[in-house]
Order: structure tokens, then sequence, then C-alpha cells
């Protein structure tokens, strides 16, 4: 399986033209044609260091570590067992 994970700050899907925005952005749209394109996404944690945090941990916040910005996300405790990149390398 393939993967490739791109993390845009603040791209909506109404800014999209393969999600019916008026003007073209043709490398997201071919993108979107050849993968799997998710139409109801929800954030475990917010703001977007937390989310991410969780994303690539597997944990909330509360768990992990990083509640807000800052220098918190440099003490990220991530579990072996749920951390995604080693989940992907299985």
């Amino acid at each position: 399986m393939k993967v490739i994970y791109f993390d845009i700050d603040t791209l909506r899907p109404d800014h999209l033209s393969c999600c019916g925005y008026g003007r073209p952005t043709p490398h997201i749209d071919a993108l979107a044609a050849d993968g799997v394109r998710f139409s109801r996404a929800y954030a475990s944690n917010t703001p977007c260091m937390p989310a991410r945090a969780a994303l690539f941990t597997g944990c909330f916040g509360v768990v992990n570590g990083v509640e807000t910005h800052g220098t918190a996300a440099l003490s990220v405790a991530t579990p072996p067992e749920t951390a995604l990149p080693r989940v992907l390398a299985w």
C-alpha cells in the first residue's frame, strides 16, 4: 500500500475544484481522481499542532503531551506500537 500524506494548513475543500470550486486546481484534482478522497474528516484535537501529533502518535493530546502550540511538541510521548510511521511500516 502506498500512502501520500499531505498536510496543508487552512486549505478548505471549498477552494478545490475537485470539490466544486470555480477555479482550477489541476495537480490536487489529479491526485483526487486517482486516489481516495474523504468527504468527512474530523480533527481529533485542535489547534493544528496537537491534531498533527495525535495523527502521528495515535493518541489524543492529553495522552501524548501536545495540547497546544509551542515547545510542548518537542516532548511528544509516543507509544511505539501506535506511532503512524511504525504502523505503516508493517
